[in-house]
C-alpha cells in the first residue's frame, strides 16, 4: 500500500502519465490526466471541463454512451446541440457539416468511437476532419476502444480522447484517463471551474 501523498506515489502516478502518451505515440503533443474512477469519472471531467462559456457542444447520440454525454451536459447545464440517431446507425457526415454551417455557436464535437450498446464502430477520422475543417473540439469517449482498435493521433484530430485502464488497456479498474492536446492548455484555463474534483 503507497501512501497517496509520499514521492512512491507520486513517481508511480507521473510514470504512468508517460507510458500512456508513449503507448499511443503522442507525448510530444498530448499530455495526460489520471482520474480515480471508472471511465464514466474521466468523460464527465472532459466534457465539463472543455467547454467555454456561452459556446456550445454538438453531440452525436446513436446508443446508450452517445446519449450519456448528452446527460452529462444536462447535468453541468452545458448548452448542447444533439444529432440523434436510431441505435446502430452512424452519423451522416452532411448532417453534422450542416450543424456545424449553421451553429457557430459550436466549440466542440463530442463522439463515441465504440458504441458498445450495439458494437458500432462511428466513422471517428471522417468526423474529426470535419471538426477540424471547421476549427471545432474534437471530443472523443474511446473507452472501449482505445488499444482494441486502431485509433491513429497522427492522422486522426483527435483533440481530447477518454480511456480507462479495465477495457482493451486489460489493466486494474479505478483508474481512468484523459488524454489531451497540449495546445489547449491556455483555453482550458479560461474556462471558469463548474466542479472541483473533476477539473481537468
Amino acid at each position: 500500500d503507497l501512501c497517496h501523498r509520499e514521492k512512491e506515489f507520486s513517481d508511480l502516478m507521473a510514470g504512468i502519465r508517460i507510458k500512456l502518451l508513449k503507448t499511443f505515440d503522442i507525448e510530444e503533443e498530448y499530455t495526460s490526466v489520471l482520474v480515480s474512477g471508472s471511465g464514466t469519472a474521466a468523460l464527465e471531467m472532459a466534457v465539463s471541463s472543455s467547454l467555454s462559456p456561452g459556446r456550445s457542444m454538438l453531440v452525436i447520440q446513436n446508443g446508450v454512451y452517445g446519449e450519456r454525454i448528452g446527460k452529462i451536459c444536462d447535468v453541468y447545464k452545458l448548452n448542447r446541440r444533439t444529432i440523434e440517431l436510431e441505435w446502430g446507425k452512424p452519423p451522416g457526415l452532411e448532417d453534422i457539416e450542416n450543424q456545424l454551417k449553421q451553429n457557430p455557436d459550436i466549440e466542440v464535437v463530442a463522439l463515441v468511437h465504440h458504441e458498445t450498446t450495439t458494437g458500432l464502430l462511428n466513422p471517428l477520422k471522417k468526423v474529426g476532419e470535419l471538426a477540424r475543417r471547421y476549427k471545432k473540439i474534437f471530443l472523443v469517449d474511446c473507452i472501449s476502444s482505445l488499444a482494441g482498435d486502431e485509433i491513429d493521433f497522427k492522422s486522426c484530430p483527435i483533440d481530447i480522447a477518454v480511456g480507462t485502464a479495465n477495457k482493451c488497456i486489460q489493466g486494474f479498474p479505478g483508474v481512468s484517463f484523459v488524454l489531451f492536446r497540449k495546445m489547449d492548455l491556455e483555453r482550458l484555463n479560461k474556462i471558469p471551474e463548474r466542479t472541483l474534483y473533476f477539473n481537468l
